[in-house]
C-alpha cells in the first residue's frame, strides 16, 4: 500500500497550520485578497473609461450677430445710448471714441456694437446686449439701444427621474428679476456635476416679456437601468482563468439622485458578489455610501488541487466624500472610509487562517484639467488592525499609505492620445495578510504576468499607453494601443521588479457589443516556469434604458 500518498497531504497540512508562511498557497486561496483584486480591477477599468470623458461648457450663451449689409457712408459725430446700469459713461465713451469724426458705414457701426457686447461678456454678463435699431441718421448722430436683460424664470428640462426641486436646490436663483450672475451659475453647475451622476448644462433663452432672460437647465441623465454581461480570461490559473460575470447599475433607487450597483462573477473555483449603494446628502456636497462584498474560492488546478484548499470572505465598507474645493479647472474631494472584513482559509477542512480586519482611511482626491488633458491623484492614510483567530499570535496594528494617479492627454485635434496610471502602497509592517497586501499582475496591472503572481507588503507600479482613435471596422470603433508597465514589490522575499510591454485593441460595436484584447510580453523573469507572453480578452454586451 502506498502510504506516502496518504501521508503527503497530512505533512503539508501540518506545515501550513504551524506556519502560514512556510509554504505559500496560490493567491486564489486567499479570498480577501481575491475580493480586493476584483474590486480594484473593475474600478481601474471604469477609471480608464472616465479618463476619456471631457467636461463640456456648462453655460451656452446666445451669440449676437449683426447685419453685415453695407449702406451709404457718413461722418459719425455722436453716439447716444439708452440708460445703462452696467456701464459708466466713461466706459462707453472709450469704446466709441475711435469711431468719432470718421467716415462710417453700417459695417463700422456693427463692429462698434460687437465691441460693446464683448465688453458685456468681459463683465461676465451674457443677458445684456447692444442693439442698433432701425433709424434715420441726422447730423451724424447714431442711437444704440442697450438691452440689459433681467432674469425671468428658471426652467428644468430633460429629466425623467432626477427631481426638479433637487436640481433647483443646487442653483442660485435671484429673486426680483435681478441680473444673471453667469459665474455663480457656472460654479453651481460644476458643483452639481462633480457630486452627482447626472450632468447639467444651462442655456439662456429669451423670456416671455421683453428684456427678460430665462435660464433653461438641461439635465443629461445616465440611463436609469444598465446591464453589462461579460466573458473573459482574467481569472486566476489555480481557480479558473475563464470567468463569466454581470453588472447591474440602477440610477434613482430610492430618491431619484442616488445609485446602486450589483456585481456578480463566477469561474471554476471562484464566486464573487458585491452590492454598492451611494447617495448625495441633499445639496451639502457630501456623498455617503456603503458596500457589501462576498467571495468564495477553491483551488481547482495546480499542485494544491487535491488538498481541498478553500476560502471565503465577507467585507462591509462605509465611505464618504465631500467636494471641498471647486473651480472651473481644479477640484478637491475629501475622502473617508471604514472597512470590516472576515476572511478564512482552510486545507483539508482545517483552518490555517481566520482573519478579522478593520481598516480606517482618510485622504483627498485632486483633479486638474485643461484643454485636451486631465490629471487626477488620490492620497489615503490608513490605520489597519488584524487578528488571526486560528493562531495564538500574529495580531497586527499598523499605518498604511496608499495612493494612485491617472492622466489623459490628447494633443490638439490629433487622433493620438495617451493614458497614464500609477499606484503605490507603503508600510513599515511585515508579513501583511492578503486583504491588505500589495499585489500586481493581471489585465489591469503589470500585464505580462498572471494575476496574483507577485505580492508583498508594499510596492509601486505604473503604466503608459499610447492610443489611436478614429478607425472603424465591422460597424464599430477601433482603439488600438501600445503600452509599457513596470512595478516593484517589497517583502520578506527578494525585491521583485516585473516589467511588461505589448499591444492591445478595443472594439466598440453595434447593439452594445464590445471586445477588449491585450497581448503582453513579460520583460523580467520572476518565476522559472512563468509564461513569456500573456493574452487577455474580454467580450461584453451592454444594454440600458
Amino acid at each position: 500500500m502506498k502510504y506516502w500518498l496518504i501521508s503527503l497531504p497530512v505533512v503539508l497540512l501540518g506545515a501550513l497550520t504551524s506556519n502560514a508562511y512556510a509554504l505559500p498557497l496560490p493567491q486564489a486561496a486567499d479570498p480577501a485578497g481575491r475580493e480586493r483584486d476584483l474590486l480594484r480591477r473593475e474600478q481601474t477599468l471604469q477609471e480608464r473609461r472616465q479618463l476619456q470623458q471631457r467636461e463640456e461648457q456648462s453655460v451656452a450663451p446666445a451669440e449676437v450677430v449683426g447685419d453685415p449689409a453695407e449702406g451709404p457712408s457718413f461722418v459719425l459725430n455722436s453716439v447716444r445710448f439708452t440708460q445703462s446700469e452696467l456701464f459708466t459713461p466713461e466706459e462707453l465713451r472709450a469704446i466709441v471714441l475711435p469711431y468719432l469724426g470718421k467716415e462710417t458705414r453700417l459695417s463700422d457701426l456693427n463692429r462698434m456694437v460687437a465691441e460693446i457686447n464683448q465688453a458685456y461678456k468681459g463683465k461676465d454678463i451674457y443677458t445684456a446686449t447692444a442693439l442698433l435699431p432701425k433709424q434715420d441718421v441726422t447730423g451724424g448722430v447714431v442711437i444704440i439701444r442697450l438691452v440689459e436683460g433681467k432674469l425671468g424664470e428658471m426652467l428644468v428640462e430633460g429629466n425623467s427621474y432626477v427631481p426638479d426641486p433637487y436640481v433647483r436646490g443646487w442653483l442660485t436663483f435671484p429673486e426680483n428679476q435681478t441680473l444673471v450672475d453667469i459665474n455663480a451659475l457656472e460654479s453651481d453647475i460644476l458643483e452639481f456635476n462633480r457630486v452627482n451622476d447626472a450632468r447639467l448644462q444651462a442655456e439662456l433663452r429669451a423670456g416671455k416679456d421683453f428684456g427678460l432672460t430665462d435660464i433653461v437647465v438641461v439635465v443629461d441623465e445616465p440611463l436609469q437601468n444598465n446591464v453589462q454581461l461579460f466573458l473573459d480570461n482574467y481569472g486566476y490559473a489555480s481557480s479558473g482563468e475563464n470567468e463569466v460575470g454581470a453588472i447591474y447599475r440602477r440610477q434613482g433607487v430610492f430618491t431619484g439622485n442616488d445609485r446602486g450597483l450589483l456585481y456578480a462573477l463566477a469561474s471554476d473555483g471562484n464566486q464573487a458578489f458585491t452590492a454598492i449603494y451611494s447617495a448625495p446628502v441633499k445639496t451639502s456636497r457630501w456623498r455617503l455610501g456603503g458596500s457589501l462584498a462576498i467571495n468564495q474560492s477553491e483551488v481547482t488546478e495546480g499542485d494544491f488541487k487535491d488538498l481541498s484548499v478553500e476560502g471565503d470572505s465577507t467585507s462591509i465598507t462605509l465611505d464618504a466624500s465631500w467636494l471641498a474645493i471647486s473651480t472651473p479647472r481644479f477640484w478637491v474631494n475629501a475622502l473617508g472610509s471604514a472597512m470590516h472584513s472576515n476572511s478564512a482559509t482552510s486545507v483539508l477542512g482545517e483552518d490555517i487562517s481566520d482573519y478579522k480586519i478593520n481598516k480606517l482611511n482618510t485622504g483627498a482626491q485632486l483633479t486638474w484639467l485643461g484643454s485636451g488633458w486631465q490629471l487626477s491623484a488620490r492620497q489615503l492614510v490608513g490605520w489597519v488592525s488584524t487578528q488571526n483567530q486560528s493562531a495564538n499570535s500574529g495580531d497586527q496594528s499598523f499605518a498604511l499609505l496608499t495612493g494612485d494617479m491617472s492622466g489623459y492627454y490628447r494633443p490638439g485635434q490629433s487622433n493620438w492620445y495617451g493614458l497614464m496610471q500609477m499606484d503605490y502602497q507603503y508600510t513599515n509592517e511585515e508579513a501583511l495578510p492578503g486583504a491588505v497586501s500589495y499585489s500586481i499582475g493581471g489585465p489591469t496591472s503589470i500585464r505580462g504576468y498572471a494575476p496574483g503572481l507577485i505580492s508583498g507588503d508594499y510596492g509601486i507600479q505604473s503604466s503608459l499607453e499610447s492610443h489611436y482613435s478614429g478607425l472603424r471596422a465591422l460597424g464599430g470603433d477601433l482603439d488600438p494601443f501600445a503600452f509599457y508597465d513596470v512595478g516593484t514589490v517589497y517583502s520578506k522575499n527578494p525585491t521583485q521588479t516585473p516589467q511588461a510591454a505589448g499591444v492591445g485593441l478595443g472594439w466598440t460595436g453595434v447593439k452594445g457589443f464590445a471586445v477588449n484584447m491585450t497581448y503582453a510580453n513579460a520583460l523580467a523573469t520572476i518565476l522559472p516556469d512563468q509564461d513569456d507572453w500573456v493574452f487577455y480578452a474580454r467580450l461584453s454586451w451592454e444594454w440600458g434604458r
